[in-house]
């Protein structure tokens, strides 16, 4: 009696359903050369080279020396790259680095730097290397770089077909301001960027930003630790109206001038019109309620969406927050504003929205303790009325 063979599209199924599950692809891919074909693609589809510190026992060098080793005896794995993380550039890699990016020829995600690698300058990496990178920016369509300095916005990214952008504490070479509407980026969809003020300085993030992009297509948009200055809130009036997803971060950006704190959140441009917006995500620091919770009121008192139909509070909470129950000072302290928030919410332009409210600790401990916080809310009946209702989702 012979065995029973699968089809050869449901053996795929499995393996697409193993991933990201490196340890069963590489069982998987063990098993015959159908299996590993499709396992190889999942395997190696992002390839990470970490600093130094990043990995035990790994250095960039060594990680670099296995990649090409594997590559030249595995014709598979090149074909298989989609995703490169790339976290530093020792001089001792550069000639290792430059022959990768001159192999992978089919990467459409690129990432430059990261958090455990400082920061990468691009005056100070070689020409060659800096020319292999610029020569793959066209066929990407996301590109992320995290604090990184001296990356030229145009003509590399302006004349790009980028889909996604994400600048994370990174410092761009911008352009003049004689580059032509025809020559920036207009593929754009989606936009995160965090810490502004690292990025344009002086408060002029959305007119830096327009010198190489064009937002009118524009559908997500993402900000975080904004300047309190940054006209970019303002900015944001003018593609507002193409965007489907928004996310800000009202976090408290200290600015120190001789020895005194300035300014507490981002103002918020008032009657924005967001047409075709259907989800705003809001996320900023329990501990400044005071200040938190009303640039929230303003944010979405200011808002004109009428497809709105989700909204997610997202506050990171910390400290002495994270206590058991609430003393009578912190009620006092937090009730008004919070009494004063859900009476926003409860305003009849809101009765089609659904309200999501997380309390969340950004070091991911504390998980499940804050349930004083939910039952604190929970007492106040124009919140408790909106989850009777249906439409409020608590998450502690």
């Amino acid at each position: 009696m012979s065995r029973p063979v699968l089809p050869f599209d449901i053996l795929e199924i499995v393996v697409d359903a193993a991933y990201p599950n490196k340890r069963t692809l590489k069982s998987l891919a063990l098993v015959c050369l159908t299996l590993q074909k499709r396992a190889t693609r999942h395997i190696f589809a992002t390839i990470r080279f970490p600093h130094q510190n990043g990995l035990v026992g790994t250095t960039p060098l060594t990680r670099c020396e296995t990649f090409l080793q594997l590559s030249s005896k595995n014709p598979l794995i090149l074909p298989s790259v989609r995703r490169l993380e790339i976290m530093a550039f020792p001089a001792r890699c550069e000639p290792l680095f430059l022959r990768i990016f001159q192999l992978v020829l089919y990467v459409n995600e690129l990432q430059l730097g990261g958090t455990d690698a400082g920061c990468v300058d691009f005056d100070t990496i070689s020409d060659a290397l800096a020319t292999a990178i610029y020569t793959i920016i066209p066929r990407l369509k996301s590109l992320t770089l995290h604090s990184t300095r001296g990356f030229p916005a145009w003509p590399t990214i302006s004349s790009s077909h980028l889909e996604s952008l994400l600048l994370i504490g990174s410092i761009l070479s911008l352009p003049g301001p004689s580059i032509s509407p025809n020559d920036k980026l207009s593929s754009l969809r989606t936009l995160v960027i965090y810490d502004s003020n690292r990025s344009w300085g002086g408060g002029k993030g959305g007119e830096e930003l327009s010198k190489f992009v064009d937002l009118s297509g524009l559908r997500n948009f993402t900000l975080r630790r904004a300047h309190p200055h940054d006209e970019i809130y303002e900015y944001l009036r003018h593609f507002a109206k193409t965007l489907s997803f928004l996310r800000l971060c009202g976090r408290e950006y200290a600015l120190f001038s001789h020895g005194v704190v300035h300014g507490p959140i981002a103002s918020w441009p008032k009657r924005t019109e967001c047409p075709a917006l259907r989800q705003l995500q809001l996320s900023g620091p329990f501990k400044d309620t005071a200040s938190y919770v009303p640039w929230i009121t303003s944010v979405v008192s200011g808002l004109i969406a009428p497809e709105l139909k989700s909204i997610v509070l997202r506050f990171e909470v910390s400290g002495g927050t994270l206590a058991s129950k609430f003393t009578l000072t912190d009620k006092m302290r937090h009730g008004d504003v919070w009494h004063s928030l859900g009476r926003t919410f409860s305003d009849p332009g809101f009765q089609n929205v659904n309200l999501d409210v997380r309390f969340v600790n950004p070091r991911g401990s504390g998980k499940g303790s804050f349930g004083h916080l939910g039952t604190f809310i929970r007492s106040m009946a124009v919140w408790s009325s909106m989850e009777k209702e249906g439409r409020l989702k608590i998450q502690c």
